[in-house]
């Protein structure tokens, strides 16, 4: 999740779960995030602005997960840009109160017409043939037990995320993430 105040991903949200003290941060990887449409886009949806016409029905990521944060935030911004704020924005959204708890669970909503559009990742858009207009990069990190940090396991799995070899079969196969020079290090250590 990437907090509001300082940019950052996932480190400032340690404390606010009570995990400063137990928990370790490995970067994992990048991915994509952006609204998921349908296939040759028949609604003509061309960013974010697109889902406050009355002509389009929204799926909503539940509150608290880092996505629906990323949808807040750039509603937030149209809606500045418009002179109003957030709660009144999302008042002209069909669908906004509207959650679904997976980005998977959104993919299904828009493949089977229960909604126009909603927000996820581009793997999941993919894999069930959907159309994917990017809004943004999020980091996407592990949080390990620190007594576990030195099981064999879990070396092995840091090393795994890593190597050249994660980096470069990622892409293939799962569209939309990708590995940074961070990926497999440690983060946050308390």
């Amino acid at each position: 999740m990437q907090d509001d105040k300082s940019g950052e991903y996932n480190v400032p949200f340690l404390s606010t779960f009570g995990l400063k003290k137990s928990g370790v941060l490995v970067r994992g990887y990048d991915r994509e995030q952006g609204l998921i449409i349908k296939h040759g886009n028949p609604k003509n949806i061309q960013g974010i602005q697109g889902l406050i016409r009355e002509d389009v029905r929204f799926i909503n990521r539940n509150k608290g997960s880092g996505t629906r944060l990323l949808i807040d935030r750039h509603l937030t911004e149209l809606a500045s840009s418009r002179g109003t704020d957030l709660d009144t924005l999302s008042k002209r959204i069909q669908g906004y109160g509207y959650e679904a708890k997976s980005h998977s669970a959104v993919a299904a909503a828009v493949k089977n017409d229960r909604a126009d559009a909603g927000v996820g990742i581009r793997t999941v858009a993919e894999v069930l043939g959907l159309d994917f207009i990017k809004l943004d990069d999020e980091k996407y990190d592990f949080l390990i037990a620190k007594e576990r940090l030195n099981k064999k396991s879990v070396k092995a799995f840091i090393k795994l995320v890593a190597s050249k070899e994660f980096s470069s079969a990622l892409p293939d196969r799962a569209p939309g993430l990708s590995t940074n020079q961070q990926s497999g290090t440690i983060i946050f250590q308390p």
